[in-house]
């Protein structure tokens, strides 16, 4: 959705539906619809050039920060809130690709200790620089004054 788009699904909103209409309006339709392209635009990052979903980046980003780049595939699922089952599939996938590998517990076999590889560390790498390479085309329409303004203004919003 390009900016005409949207200043006239907000202006269609206000006269189709006064009710219902509000001026942070005005804030929220572009800010929801930034925020989307910049995600989805990260995701395609993933997708296009790596064949990695979201979640399978986000398993090998939290191996990557964790201690020794490893954890048992229960501190995984509790700290991205995946269920069992949908991270055994996402681990599935990153092994045979071979970013992780998957051992046996040493003295429980049921749990599984899941390392990432140096392949897989790199994969995350040039990853987080393509990312960030994307997020900062997203934001180059903004001189540096605006930015430094839109930091201080966002974390006004979140305090």
């Amino acid at each position: 959705m390009n900016k005409e788009q949207i200043l006239e699904v907000i202006e269609r909103h206000k006269t189709q539906s006064p009710s219902t209409y509000n001026d942070v309006i005005k804030l929220t339709k572009p800010f929801y619809t930034f925020h989307k392209n910049m995600f989805y635009g990260k995701c395609r990052v993933h997708e296009d050039k790596y064949d990695l979903l979201n979640s399978e980046f986000d398993v090998l980003a939290t191996l990557r920060f964790a201690h020794n780049n490893c954890l048992y595939a229960k501190q995984i699922s509790e700290g991205l809130l995946f269920t069992s089952g949908g991270l055994t599939k996402v681990l599935k996938k990153l092994e045979l690709k071979g970013f992780i590998l998957m051992e046996e517990g040493e003295f429980d076999k049921r749990k599984k200790l899941i390392k990432l590889t140096n392949y897989g560390q790199d994969i995350f790498e040039k990853g987080m620089r393509d990312i960030f390479s994307y997020e900062e085309k997203c934001f180059e329409k903004l001189d540096k004054n605006e930015k430094e303004q839109l930091y201080h203004l966002l974390l006004k919003l979140i305090d």
